[in-house]
């Protein structure tokens, strides 16, 4: 493993920063990329870039220059718009002797869009929070409330908004937009980290229980055992076929009922719990990848507790690789 150079996206985020961090422990090199030149992980890893955004005709283009002149052979997503186009792309990576640690383009996309992974789980007969499309194919009067309505492709939380009656819903899914509804379940919210290796099989589900969230981001939680919640997060990881890493979540109503209502297929911005719990999930995904499989001592993990605090980074001019008061407006 000591010749793994690993490109990892979204270093200005949680979950690129705990793939740098894990990695880096296990004396992988780590090439952090981003799409703003002020990012926090590129402190973290061993070299950085910036990068185009991933809907910019060039952002495959610049990666695939990247891991030539960087001599990447492993390349971990984790940016939500940016893994399709990575798993899509998947051969002009491995051309050039680079192996990328997401699954099918067909299973992200099913994950990735909330109202298929809801009726994907209902074709299973898997446990899943009650979904309607907003278009046209509910009647107001007819839901049970309350609901959420959240942005079919959405993820962080962003555009969420809570109905606790009819009052407003109506003006709102007027204005159009891609929307689900969602009952909304009173009860201990949950995260769950699962990885499955390459061929499909789920080998490992870490619950983490969301004791206090901020923003959509978990700053204080904890690690659970907890059967039920694992054997169905393997369960749902197997029947969509996912490979590599996936973070989901889900509820557990006061009546004990388990609610799946959203799936990542890719590294969670928690992460991070999981492997101070035993269970290095990025070190792991390069593993499988590389070697194909992985010591079942390696998927063991024990209670262990988060609390979250902000830490800093700093740069001074000469570090940056562009004008970052031109990027910031400040000019």
């Amino acid at each position: 493993m000591d010749k793994i150079r690993a490109l990892v996206t979204g270093v200005g985020g949680a979950a690129g920063v705990g793939v740098v961090q894990s990695l880096r422990e296990k004396n992988i090199f780590t090439l952090g990329v981003n799409c703003f030149a002020l990012t926090a992980g590129f402190k973290l890893a061993h070299d950085f870039a910036v990068v185009p955004l991933a809907r910019e005709e060039n952002f495959i283009p610049v990666l695939l220059d990247l891991c030539k002149a960087k001599k990447i052979n492993v390349l971990i997503p984790t940016v939500d718009e940016e893994l399709i186009l990575c798993a899509r792309n998947r051969e002009q990576f491995q051309r050039i002797g680079v192996k990328v640690a997401l699954g099918e383009t067909e299973t992200i996309a099913k994950c990735l869009d909330k109202w298929i992974f809801f009726q994907e789980l209902k074709r299973y007969d898997l446990p899943v929070a009650q979904t309607w499309s907003a278009r046209g194919e509910c009647s107001v009067s007819k839901l049970n409330f309350p609901l959420i309505a959240k942005p079919r492709m959405g993820r962080g939380g962003r555009g969420i908004r809570i109905f606790h009656g009819p009052e407003g819903l109506g003006d709102f899914l007027a204005l159009g937009g891609d929307y689900i509804l969602q009952e909304y379940v009173e009860g201990e919210e949950f995260s769950v980290d699962t990885l499955a290796d390459f061929y499909g099989q789920g080998l490992v589900a870490v619950p983490r229980k969301r004791i206090e969230v901020k923003g959509g981001v978990c700053w204080k939680g904890c690690t659970v055992h907890n059967e039920q919640i694992s054997v169905a997060a393997l369960e749902i990881s197997e029947k969509l076929g996912l490979k590599g890493p996936a973070c989901m979540q889900l509820k557990v109503s006061k009546a004990g009922e388990i609610k799946f209502f959203e799936i990542n297929p890719r590294m969670g911005g928690t992460t991070s719990l999981t492997r101070a719990a035993g269970v290095d999930i990025p070190y792991l995904t390069v593993k499988l990848l590389m070697e194909g499989t992985v010591d079942p001592a390696e998927l063991r993990f024990r209670k262990t507790y988060i609390s979250r605090y902000f830490a800093d980074v700093f740069f001074t001019e000469d570090e940056l690789p562009q004008d970052v008061e031109g990027e910031l407006g400040l000019l």
